[in-house]
Protein backbone atom coordinates (compact mmCIF):
# COMPACT_ATOMS: atom_id res chain seq x y z
CA UNK A 1 0.00 0.00 0.00
CA UNK A 2 2.95 2.29 0.63
CA UNK A 3 4.16 1.83 -2.95
CA UNK A 4 0.72 2.61 -4.34
CA UNK A 5 0.55 5.74 -2.19
CA UNK A 6 3.96 6.88 -3.43
CA UNK A 7 2.91 6.28 -7.04
CA UNK A 8 -0.33 8.17 -6.44
CA UNK A 9 1.58 11.12 -4.91
CA UNK A 10 3.99 11.07 -7.86
CA UNK A 11 1.02 11.00 -10.24
CA UNK A 12 -0.55 14.02 -8.50
CA UNK A 13 2.80 15.83 -8.55
CA UNK A 14 3.17 15.04 -12.27
CA UNK A 15 -0.33 16.36 -13.04
CA UNK A 16 0.41 19.51 -11.00
CA UNK A 17 3.58 20.12 -13.00
CA UNK A 18 1.75 19.64 -16.30
CA UNK A 19 -1.03 22.00 -15.14
CA UNK A 20 1.48 24.67 -14.02
CA UNK A 21 3.36 24.38 -17.31
CA UNK A 22 0.07 24.62 -19.18
CA UNK A 23 -0.88 27.80 -17.29
CA UNK A 24 2.54 29.31 -18.01
CA UNK A 25 2.23 28.34 -21.68
CA UNK A 26 -1.25 29.85 -21.94
CA UNK A 27 -0.13 33.08 -20.25
CA UNK A 28 2.83 33.30 -22.64
CA UNK A 29 0.47 32.79 -25.58
CA UNK A 30 -1.77 35.60 -24.30
CA UNK A 31 1.24 37.88 -23.97
CA UNK A 32 2.23 37.11 -27.56
CA UNK A 33 -1.30 37.74 -28.78
CA UNK A 34 -1.40 41.07 -26.92
CA UNK A 35 1.96 42.00 -28.39
CA UNK A 36 0.72 41.23 -31.91
CA UNK A 37 -2.47 43.18 -31.27
CA UNK A 38 -0.44 46.14 -30.11
CA UNK A 39 1.56 45.94 -33.31
CA UNK A 40 -1.51 45.81 -35.55
CA UNK A 41 -3.50 48.60 -33.86
CA UNK A 42 -2.52 51.87 -35.47
CA UNK A 43 -3.47 55.22 -34.07
CA UNK A 44 -4.42 58.31 -36.03
CA UNK A 45 -1.07 59.97 -35.69
CA UNK A 46 -0.39 63.69 -35.63
CA UNK A 47 -2.63 66.19 -37.36
CA UNK A 48 -1.41 67.68 -40.57
CA UNK A 49 0.17 71.09 -40.13
CA UNK A 50 -1.95 73.88 -41.62
CA UNK A 51 -0.38 75.80 -44.48
CA UNK A 52 0.22 79.47 -43.87
CA UNK A 53 -1.68 81.53 -46.39
CA UNK A 54 0.20 84.44 -47.87
CA UNK A 55 -2.47 87.09 -48.57
CA UNK A 56 -2.13 88.64 -52.00
CA UNK A 57 -5.11 90.96 -51.59
CA UNK A 58 -5.54 93.62 -48.90
CA UNK A 59 -7.79 92.91 -45.94
CA UNK A 60 -11.46 93.83 -46.24
CA UNK A 61 -12.24 97.10 -44.48
CA UNK A 62 -15.09 96.89 -42.00
CA UNK A 63 -18.08 99.19 -42.51
CA UNK A 64 -17.97 102.24 -40.27
CA UNK A 65 -21.29 103.91 -39.49
CA UNK A 66 -21.40 107.54 -40.57
CA UNK A 67 -22.44 109.78 -37.72
CA UNK A 68 -24.45 112.91 -38.47
CA UNK A 69 -25.57 115.40 -35.88
CA UNK A 70 -29.32 116.04 -35.82
CA UNK A 71 -29.88 113.74 -38.79
CA UNK A 72 -33.64 113.75 -38.17
CA UNK A 73 -33.81 117.41 -39.17
CA UNK A 74 -32.65 116.45 -42.68
CA UNK A 75 -35.57 114.04 -42.99
CA UNK A 76 -38.23 116.52 -41.85
CA UNK A 77 -39.08 119.20 -44.40
CA UNK A 78 -40.22 122.58 -43.09
CA UNK A 79 -42.43 125.26 -44.62
CA UNK A 80 -42.14 128.85 -43.47
CA UNK A 81 -41.46 129.07 -39.72
CA UNK A 82 -41.78 125.88 -37.71
CA UNK A 83 -44.60 124.15 -39.60
CA UNK A 84 -43.71 120.87 -41.28
CA UNK A 85 -44.64 119.80 -44.79
CA UNK A 86 -46.00 116.43 -43.63
CA UNK A 87 -48.73 116.07 -41.01
CA UNK A 88 -48.02 114.08 -37.85
CA UNK A 89 -50.16 111.07 -36.92
CA UNK A 90 -53.10 111.79 -34.58
CA UNK A 91 -53.10 108.28 -33.07
CA UNK A 92 -52.26 108.19 -29.34
CA UNK A 93 -49.89 105.23 -29.70
CA UNK A 94 -47.68 107.12 -32.19
CA UNK A 95 -44.94 109.56 -31.25
CA UNK A 96 -44.85 113.18 -32.46
CA UNK A 97 -42.02 112.38 -34.86
CA UNK A 98 -44.05 109.84 -36.88
CA UNK A 99 -45.38 111.60 -39.96
CA UNK A 100 -47.96 110.66 -42.55
CA UNK A 101 -46.82 109.56 -46.00
CA UNK A 102 -48.61 111.19 -48.92
CA UNK A 103 -49.96 108.92 -51.65
CA UNK A 104 -52.10 109.77 -54.67
CA UNK A 105 -55.44 109.20 -52.91
CA UNK A 106 -54.57 108.74 -49.22
CA UNK A 107 -52.24 109.54 -46.29
CA UNK A 108 -50.79 106.68 -44.20
CA UNK A 109 -48.82 106.46 -40.99
CA UNK A 110 -45.75 104.27 -41.30
CA UNK A 111 -45.75 103.35 -37.63
CA UNK A 112 -49.31 102.30 -36.81
CA UNK A 113 -50.76 101.97 -40.32
CA UNK A 114 -53.59 104.49 -39.87
CA UNK A 115 -54.92 105.56 -43.28
CA UNK A 116 -56.76 108.77 -44.17
CA UNK A 117 -58.44 108.56 -47.58
CA UNK A 118 -58.90 111.82 -49.53
CA UNK A 119 -62.37 112.40 -50.90
CA UNK A 120 -61.43 114.75 -53.70
CA UNK A 121 -58.20 114.79 -55.70
CA UNK A 122 -57.23 118.30 -54.52
CA UNK A 123 -55.40 117.51 -51.29
CA UNK A 124 -57.26 116.82 -48.02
Amino acid sequence: SNIVLNEFCFFIYFIEQIFNNFIILVSELFKMVQFHLKLFIRKGGKKKKKKKMIPNTPKKQKHVKKKKKLHLLELIKFKSGNTTVHDSCANTSCVYSSFLAYHSNRKTCGRCGTTYIRKDGSGE
